[in-house]
C-alpha cells in the first residue's frame, strides 16, 4: 500500500511566491526542469515547488506547452537520432499578484552617513523588492522608478523587471 505524504500549504504557497521573482529574471519562458531548479535553489523541497508548478497551471496563473525538438540523424546517418520532447511554463500577468510584501529589516545605528542609508543591490534587484513592499508600484512609468531608485530611465528600461513588467502590462490589455 502506497501512502500519499501531504505537504503543509505553507511550503506549497512559499514555493509558489517564488516563482515571480525567478520569471523577472528571464527574457521568455522556461522549461519545467528549470524551473524546479531555479526554486529549489531558493531553499525549497522538490515536492513543495512541483506541487506549486502543477497548481499554477490549474489557476491559469502558469501556461503550459510541450515542445518536440527533432534531434535529426545522428553522426554516422543510419538511423535517426530520438525526439525530445519538453515541457515549457510561460507566465500569465497574473504571476505578479503572487508577489509578497517584503518583510521589514532592521539595522543598527542609523547615522546619516551609515552604509545602511546607501542603495544596496543591482537595480533590477531594488525593483523587484520595491515591488514586493509595495505591488502598486508595477504601474508606475519608468521615469517614476528612476527616481526613487536614484537612477537614469535608461538603467530601469534596461532591467528585466522593467522589461517584464512591459510584457505583462501588453498581455493585460
Amino acid at each position: 500500500m502506497v501512502t500519499k505524504t501531504v505537504l503543509p500549504q505553507e511550503l506549497v504557497d512559499a514555493a509558489a511566491a517564488d516563482m515571480p521573482l525567478i520569471f523577472a529574471d528571464r527574457d521568455s519562458d522556461i522549461s519545467y526542469p528549470a524551473l524546479v531548479s531555479a526554486v529549489r535553489k531558493r531553499g525549497h523541497v522538490r515536492a513543495a515547488v512541483t506541487a506549486a508548478i502543477d497548481s499554477l497551471i490549474d489557476r491559469e496563473i502558469l501556461t503550459k506547452e510541450t515542445r518536440t525538438y527533432f534531434a535529426g540523424v545522428t553522426q554516422l546517418g543510419k538511423s535517426p537520432a530520438p525526439n525530445r520532447e519538453v515541457i515549457m511554463l510561460k507566465a500569465t500577468a497574473n504571476l505578479w499578484s503572487l508577489l509578497k510584501p517584503a518583510r521589514k529589516k532592521t539595522t543598527g545605528g542609523g547615522g546619516a552617513g551609515d552604509e545602511a542609508s546607501k542603495p544596496k543591490g543591482t537595480v533590477n534587484h531594488r525593483m523587484l523588492e520595491h515591488m514586493q513592499a509595495n505591488p502598486e508600484s508595477m504601474g508606475w512609468s519608468s521615469g517614476d522608478w528612476a527616481r526613487h531608485l536614484k537612477c537614469t530611465t535608461s538603467t530601469v528600461c534596461g532591467t528585466k523587471a522593467w522589461k517584464t513588467l512591459a510584457r505583462a502590462s501588453k498581455l493585460a490589455e
